[in-house]
C-alpha cells in the first residue's frame, strides 16, 4: 500500500471516466471510480445509498469484480449479497440472521468492505465495459412496480408483514413505490426527485419509530411524529449560512405524504388496517411564496454572462431567458434544439406537460459554439446534470462577484419570471414559464428591496415631510413604471400587427 492517504489520491484525480476515452489501452485507473462510493465527508456510502445510485452501483460491481479475491471472505460475501451481485439484493436483516450477527453489524461489515475497495483502488487499474455497467444498473420505476405486481396477493402480504416486523426500510419503500406507481395520481410518471423525497420520508419514518409496532402503531403515534417534525430543530443552510431551526413546512408536508403513502400501501396488500395519519394535515407555510427565493437582478445576469464560457452562458440563458428549470436545462438534447425556428422542441415540464419553448438569439449563439459536428439527437447539450450545474453556477457567481446563496439555480428562472412580468405583464410570464395557473406565476413576480423601499417612501411622501432622497427614489420608480408601460404597449402593438 502507498504511504500517502489513498483517499487523497482518489480525490485528487480527474472526474470518473467510464470506458470510452479512459486510456489508450482501454483501462481506467481504479481510483477514478472511488468518488462514486464516497459521501461528501469522504466516508463510505451505505448499502441504501449505493443501491439507489446507478453510477455508485456500477462502480461497486466493477471494483468487486477486480478485487474480490483480495477482500476478507465475510466482507466480500456481505458486499456481494447486499448489492445483489448474484441476483436480488439480500436485506441486511436477513444477512444478519444467516451470519448470526445483528443488522447493525452487517452494515458495519459492508462499510468496511467498501473501505477495503477504496484502499485497493488506490493502486490498481481495472478494465471497464459499458455493457456490464448497464447490466448492473437498478431496475427502473416501471420494472420495480411490475416485479411486485406479479406476486400473488398472499405473497405480497407476507413480504410486507415481514418487512414491517424486521423494520426493513428498503423493502417497505419498494412496497410503497409499487402502490404509488400503480395507483398513485401520476403512477409511474412520478418524477425522480419526488420519488427520492418520498423514499427518504419512508426511511426516516421507519428509523424514527423504533419503539412502535409498525403494523399496530399507538393511537397518537402519527400526531406525535408530526409534532416532532414541526418542532425539532435541525441544522440547515439558509442563504449560505448554517442555521439551527425547525424544518420548512414543505419538508414536513412531504414527509407526512410519504408516511400516508406507506400505510396506504400496507393496507392495500392486507398487512394492516392501521391508518396513523388519518385526519392529520400538513402545516401551513407562513412564508409568502414571493419571499422564498430571491431573483437575480438584470445587471447581475449581465455580469454572469461576462464571466461565463460558452457552456455556462448557455446554461444561464436556458434558465434566465428561456425560463427552464435546472433538470430541464441539463436534460436538453441536441435533437430538441431547432435553430431554424428558434425553438427548444418538446420540453417536458412538471406534470408531464410538453411544450415548445422560444430560444433567443443570445441563447442560440453559445449553443452553436457548443454543438459537435457529429452530435447525435439524443446527446445532451450541456453534458452535466443538475448537481454539477449547481456547482458550476456557484463558481461562476464567485468569479462575477454575484451572490449565489438564497437564489441558487432556480433563482435564474425567478429572474425570467420577474423581468417578463415587469415589462410585459403576468400573462406573458405565465406563458414563458409554462404555468397553467396564474397564481403560480405570482410568486415569480418579485419587486426588489429597493423598489419596495421606494414605494414606502412614496407613500410616506403623500403624508408630507418628504425629503430630497425620497423624491429621487419616487421619481425613479415612476420613471421605471412609465418605461414598463411603454414596453407593454409596444409588445401589445406588435402582437396586433402579427
Amino acid at each position: 500500500m502507498p504511504d500517502s492517504d489513498p483517499l487523497d489520491a482518489t480525490m485528487s484525480g480527474s472526474e470518473p471516466r467510464y470506458g470510452v476515452g479512459a486510456s489508450s489501452e482501454g483501462r481506467t485507473p481504479a481510483r477514478d471510480l472511488v468518488p462514486a462510493l464516497l459521501r461528501p465527508d469522504r466516508s463510505a456510502r451505505s448499502v441504501r445509498e449505493v443501491l439507489s445510485d446507478p453510477p455508485a452501483l456500477a462502480a461497486a460491481f466493477t471494483l468487486l469484480r477486480a478485487f474480490a479475491p483480495r477482500l476478507e471472505p465475510r466482507r466480500a460475501q456481505v458486499l456481494r449479497r447486499s448489492l445483489g451481485a448474484d441476483g436480488e439484493p439480500t436485506p441486511l436483516a436477513e444477512l444478519g440472521r444467516e451470519l448470526g450477527v445483528s443488522r447493525v453489524r452487517v452494515h458495519a461489515l459492508f462499510r468496511s468492505a467498501i473501505d477495503d475497495l477504496i484502499q485497493l483502488a488506490a493502486e490498481g487499474d481495472v478494465a471497464l465495459s459499458p455493457v456490464e455497467e448497464l447490466a448492473v444498473a437498478p431496475e427502473d420505476a416501471v420494472d420495480a412496480a411490475v416485479r411486485w405486481a406479479r406476486l400473488s396477493p398472499e405473497v405480497r402480504r407476507v413480504r410486507a408483514v415481514r418487512a414491517a416486523n424486521e423494520r426493513d426500510g428498503d423493502a417497505l419503500w419498494d412496497l410503497t413505490h409499487y402502490v404509488l406507481a400503480t395507483r398513485g395520481r401520476k403512477r409511474a410518471g412520478m418524477s425522480d426527485r419526488t420519488r427520492a423525497a418520498y423514499r427518504r420520508g419512508v426511511l426516516d419514518l421507519v428509523d424514527a419509530w423504533q419503539d412502535e409496532n409498525l403494523l399496530r402503531p399507538s393511537a397518537d403515534a402519527g400526531a406525535i411524529w408530526l409534532i416532532r417534525l414541526e418542532t425539532e430543530p435541525i441544522e440547515r443552510r439558509v442563504r449560505g449560512r448554517v442555521e439551527r431551526g425547525p424544518r420548512a413546512a414543505s419538508t414536513v408536508a412531504v414527509k407526512l405524504a410519504a408516511g400516508k403513502a406507506l400505510y396506504r400501501a400496507l393496507r392495500h396488500v392486507g398487512a394492516t388496517d392501521a391508518d396513523p395519519f388519518r385526519d392529520l394535515t400538513a402545516p401551513v407555510d407562513g412564508t409568502s411564496p414571493e419571499d422564498k427565493r430571491e431573483a437575480y437582478r438584470a445587471e447581475e445576469i449581465a455580469r454572469l454572462l461576462e464571466h461565463a464560457d460558452a457552456k455556462d452562458a448557455a446554461f444561464v440563458h436556458l434558465c434566465a431567458t428561456a425560463g427552464l428549470r435546472n433538470a430541464e436545462a441539463t436534460g436538453l438534447t441536441w435533437g430538441q434544439v431547432d435553430e431554424r425556428e428558434g425553438l427548444l422542441r418538446g420540453v417536458t415540464g412538471k406534470g408531464g406537460r410538453v411544450r415548445d419553448v422560444p430560444a433567443a438569439d443570445a441563447l442560440l449563439a453559445p449553443l452553436a459554439r457548443l454543438r459537435p459536428h457529429d452530435a447525435a439527437p439524443s446527446q445532451r447539450v450541456l453534458g452535466f446534470g443538475p448537481g454539477r450545474a449547481r456547482v458550476r453556477l456557484a463558481a461562476l457567481c464567485r468569479r462575477a462577484g454575484v451572490r449565489y446563496e438564497g437564489r441558487e439555480v432556480h433563482g435564474l428562472r425567478h429572474t425570467a419570471g420577474t423581468e417578463v412580468t415587469r415589462h410585459f405583464g403576468i400573462d406573458a410570464a405565465a406563458d414563458l414559464l409554462r404555468h397553467a395557473n396564474l397564481q403560480t406565476t405570482r410568486r415569480y413576480a418579485k419587486r426588489s428591496r429597493a423598489e419596495r423601499r421606494a414605494i414606502a417612501d412614496d407613500l410616506a411622501g403623500r403624508y408630507g415631510g418628504t425629503d430630497d432622497r425620497a423624491v429621487v427614489k419616487r421619481d425613479a420608480v415612476r420613471d421605471g413604471d412609465a418605461g414598463d408601460r411603454d414596453a407593454r404597449e409596444r409588445h401589445d402593438a406588435e402582437g396586433v400587427d402579427r
